[in-house]
Protein backbone atom coordinates (compact mmCIF):
# COMPACT_ATOMS: atom_id res chain seq x y z
CA UNK A 1 0.00 0.00 0.00
CA UNK A 2 1.33 3.43 -0.88
CA UNK A 3 1.24 6.10 1.81
CA UNK A 4 0.48 9.42 0.19
CA UNK A 5 0.71 12.98 1.47
CA UNK A 6 -0.78 15.76 -0.63
CA UNK A 7 -0.83 13.49 -3.66
CA UNK A 8 2.80 12.38 -3.35
CA UNK A 9 3.81 8.85 -2.35
CA UNK A 10 6.01 9.21 0.74
CA UNK A 11 6.24 5.59 1.90
CA UNK A 12 4.95 2.06 1.39
CA UNK A 13 3.39 -0.31 3.92
CA UNK A 14 2.58 -3.97 3.61
CA UNK A 15 -0.80 -4.98 5.01
CA UNK A 16 -0.94 -8.66 5.93
CA UNK A 17 -4.41 -9.31 4.50
CA UNK A 18 -7.44 -7.41 3.22
CA UNK A 19 -10.62 -9.49 3.11
CA UNK A 20 -13.11 -8.55 0.39
CA UNK A 21 -12.00 -4.92 0.63
CA UNK A 22 -13.85 -4.66 3.95
CA UNK A 23 -11.61 -5.99 6.74
CA UNK A 24 -7.89 -5.60 7.37
CA UNK A 25 -6.19 -8.52 9.14
CA UNK A 26 -2.85 -8.05 10.89
CA UNK A 27 -1.05 -11.25 11.92
CA UNK A 28 1.23 -11.07 14.96
CA UNK A 29 3.45 -13.47 16.90
CA UNK A 30 4.08 -11.43 20.04
CA UNK A 31 3.69 -11.89 23.80
CA UNK A 32 0.65 -9.60 23.77
CA UNK A 33 -1.02 -7.03 21.54
CA UNK A 34 0.01 -3.55 22.67
CA UNK A 35 -0.78 0.07 21.80
CA UNK A 36 1.76 0.14 18.97
CA UNK A 37 -0.05 -2.72 17.21
CA UNK A 38 -3.38 -0.91 17.64
CA UNK A 39 -1.90 2.31 16.28
CA UNK A 40 -0.59 0.48 13.22
CA UNK A 41 -3.94 -1.18 12.55
CA UNK A 42 -5.77 2.13 12.95
CA UNK A 43 -3.34 3.84 10.58
CA UNK A 44 -4.02 1.13 7.97
CA UNK A 45 -7.78 1.59 8.41
CA UNK A 46 -7.49 5.33 7.98
CA UNK A 47 -5.20 5.05 4.95
CA UNK A 48 -7.49 2.59 3.18
CA UNK A 49 -10.85 4.00 4.35
CA UNK A 50 -11.75 0.52 5.56
CA UNK A 51 -13.91 0.50 8.70
CA UNK A 52 -12.86 -2.69 10.54
CA UNK A 53 -9.79 -4.72 11.25
CA UNK A 54 -8.58 -7.70 13.24
CA UNK A 55 -5.26 -8.18 14.97
CA UNK A 56 -4.62 -11.89 15.43
CA UNK A 57 -1.87 -13.00 17.81
CA UNK A 58 -0.64 -16.54 17.19
CA UNK A 59 2.10 -16.53 19.84
CA UNK A 60 0.02 -16.91 23.00
CA UNK A 61 -1.02 -20.32 24.35
CA UNK A 62 -4.57 -19.43 23.28
CA UNK A 63 -5.26 -17.65 19.98
CA UNK A 64 -6.00 -13.98 20.67
CA UNK A 65 -8.03 -11.76 18.36
CA UNK A 66 -8.47 -8.02 18.85
CA UNK A 67 -11.12 -6.19 16.85
CA UNK A 68 -10.34 -2.62 15.76
CA UNK A 69 -12.95 -0.25 14.33
CA UNK A 70 -12.46 3.13 12.71
CA UNK A 71 -15.48 5.30 13.37
CA UNK A 72 -16.22 8.14 11.01
CA UNK A 73 -17.04 11.51 12.58
CA UNK A 74 -20.58 12.70 11.93
CA UNK A 75 -19.63 16.39 11.88
CA UNK A 76 -16.43 18.37 11.59
CA UNK A 77 -16.49 19.21 15.31
CA UNK A 78 -16.66 15.48 16.17
CA UNK A 79 -13.51 14.80 14.13
CA UNK A 80 -10.64 13.21 16.02
CA UNK A 81 -8.19 10.41 15.51
CA UNK A 82 -9.85 6.98 15.40
CA UNK A 83 -9.23 4.67 18.34
CA UNK A 84 -9.83 1.09 19.31
CA UNK A 85 -13.15 0.45 21.09
CA UNK A 86 -12.82 -0.02 24.85
CA UNK A 87 -13.27 -3.46 26.32
CA UNK A 88 -12.27 -5.46 23.26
Amino acid sequence: MNVRYRGITVDRHRIDLIVDGKVIVEKKAVREIDDAHLATALAYLKATSIEAGLIINFSAAKLRVRRVVRSLPETAEDAEEPRAPKGL
